[in-house]
This record gives C-alpha cells, sequence and structure tokens, in this order.
C-alpha cells in the first residue's frame, strides 16, 4: 500500500499565454530532502496511469513529489515547436519554486515530450541530481543525458519511437527495458487485460530503479 502523501501544495505559475498552471508538490515527510519531478508527454498527462501510479510509489519510498503541467494542455490547444522555449521556462520556474523547500537531491521522470526536458535539467541541476527516469523517450534523450547519472530508459516494441540499433548503442548510458509489443503508451492496443499487466510490469521496474536510489548515498 502507498503511503499517504501528508500534505499537497499548489506551486501555480503564471504562462507567458496568461494561463494559470496549477503544478502539485506532495510532500511524503515533513522534512524530505529528495524530490521527483514528473514531466508528462504532449499528450500522457500526470492524472494517466503510469505518472498516477509512480507518484504513488514515489511517495512510499518518501520522494517528494512535483508534478509539472503544461499550459498547452490546460488550454486544449495545439502544440508548436514554437511554444517549446516558453514551456521549458515555464517549468523551470516551477522547478525552482519547489526547489526552495531545500532539497538536496532529485529524481527526474519525463514521459515522451518531457524526455528532452528531463536531460537538459539534468545538466542544469547536475549538483543535486541523482537519478533519472525516460519512460518512451524521444528525440535522442538518453544520449542527451548525463552519462554519469544513473538512468533506466523504457520503450515498448510497437513504439513508433523504438530502435534497437539506438536502444543497443546506449546500453552503457542507461538500463534499458524493452517491452514486447506495448506502444507509446506503454499499452497494448485494445487489449485491456494486456496493458494492466504491462502496467505492472512497467512500475514494478519503475520502483527497483527508485530502490537502488534509496540505497546511493
Amino acid at each position: 500500500m502507498a503511503k499517504p502523501a501528508i500534505e499537497q501544495l499548489s506551486l501555480p505559475v503564471i504562462a507567458s499565454s496568461g494561463i494559470t498552471i496549477p503544478n502539485i508538490l506532495t510532500k511524503a515527510t515533513k522534512a524530505a530532502d529528495r524530490l521527483a519531478i514528473l514531466l508528462p508527454g504532449r499528450g500522457y498527462t500526470i492524472h494517466h496511469p503510469i505518472l498516477h501510479y509512480l507518484t504513488g510509489i514515489l511517495l512510499k519510498h518518501e520522494w517528494d513529489v512535483l508534478r509539472v503541467q503544461y499550459a498547452f494542455q490546460l488550454s486544449g490547444e495545439g502544440l508548436t515547436p514554437q511554444q517549446l522555449p516558453e514551456i521549458y521556462q515555464d517549468t523551470r520556474t516551477a522547478i525552482e519554486t519547489a526547489l526552495a523547500h531545500g532539497y538536496q537531491r532529485i529524481c527526474w521522470v519525463g514521459k515522451s515530450m518531457g524526455t528532452p526536458f528531463v536531460a537538459q535539467f539534468a545538466h542544469e541541476y547536475s549538483d543535486r541530481t541523482c537519478g533519472i527516469v525516460h519512460l518512451t523517450p524521444i528525440q535522442q534523450a538518453v544520449k542527451m543525458s548525463p552519462e554519469e547519472i544513473p538512468t533506466l530508459a523504457l520503450i515498448g516494441t510497437a513504439d513508433p519511437h523504438y530502435d534497437a540499433a539506438h536502444v543497443a548503442a546506449t546500453a552503457g548510458r542507461a538500463q534499458w527495458r524493452v517491452f514486447d509489443a506495448l506502444n507509446h503508451a506503454l499499452e497494448v492496443a485494445e487489449d485491456w487485460r494486456g496493458s494492466l499487466h504491462a502496467l505492472e510490469s512497467v512500475l514494478s521496474a519503475c520502483e527497483h530503479f527508485i530502490q537502488t536510489l534509496d540505497a546511493s548515498p
């Protein structure tokens, strides 16, 4: 059973579009010094299954969790490449607000569009970064990430971003978990039972990785 959160805080950011982004900081303990930061995908939000349940796993292991949202998701508008710098800056503002609570260690979790952001932030906050989880990484996110940081990367063979040669070439930079027949949502298309079984496997891999971070100094 996941450990219940002791407090949930809203960390609002006013986006350049004027939309208020209600980022959520959930605290596992009164004085945690480590923070997991979840950056969702374009269409895979913090409310989708993997990020929802992963939040519970992180709280169970006494990580505070910052769940970031994007302005275009809240407005229902489409995403254009020109918006990416603004999204990065909005996200950075939320991160800085959370880090003001005194966190010394950061574990980054990115889903799809969030994975290149994670790679960039891991460099920017390299003094506090202790782990990275790439869920369905895109745009060479694994190669972009700091080589010395423990990294878990998960992808399915039915994902259009899956490239066996890329996985092999970056095996020294990340612990890859490749799941047969899973799509970009890490689900089995049109098979809810298979998708639920896959969800357990994906989350178990994430929890095992988080436990290795628990054991590190």
